[in-house]
């Protein structure tokens, strides 16, 4: 903005009293927030597809930290703490799997 529109704008706010919204200023609010609820629709018709997934991960975490824990204070690494959390939890997936389908 330069000096000058700054200068508008406050000449402009006197003459239409303290705390009073010019047109533009509604407009602006107005489209601000329409453009906002459009983006959080997209967002949310973005993310639905991968809803089920994002619940089993969840549900599968909350389901492995007690393992996630136990491994963690009997390893001394972080990393190979993860690493062999997440290999359990992988053979627990994997495992049953590869029994039940005849191959």
């Amino acid at each position: 903005m330069t000096v000058a529109s700054d200068l508008h704008d406050h000449a402009e706010a006197e003459t239409h009293g303290p705390g009073r919204a010019t047109t533009g200023d509604v407009f602006r609010l107005l489209a601000l927030a329409a453009m906002t609820a459009v983006l959080i629709g997209l967002c949310i018709v973005l993310a639905v597809p991968f809803l089920p997934a994002i619940t089993w991960s969840v549900a599968l975490a909350i389901v492995a930290w007690p393992l996630h824990r136990w491994v963690a204070r009997h390893v001394r690494r972080p990393n190979s703490a993860a690493a062999l959390s997440s290999a359990a939890v992988a053979v627990a997936i994997a495992g049953p799997l590869v029994v039940a389908v005849p191959g």
